[in-house]
């Protein structure tokens, strides 16, 4: 359980990383950014 929640902990870290780094101006592409690193998981 600890190990699962590290991991979902770094995800997250990494997801707001690529939003900042990103930042789409519409939805879709932030869809589309979503989906790339649910993918990538």
């Amino acid at each position: 359980i600890l190990h699962k929640k590290s991991c979902s902990v770094v995800v997250r870290n990494r997801f707001s990383e690529l939003q900042a780094r990103i930042r789409p101006p519409s939805g879709s592409s932030r869809r589309a950014v979503l989906r790339k690193a649910t993918s990538v998981e």
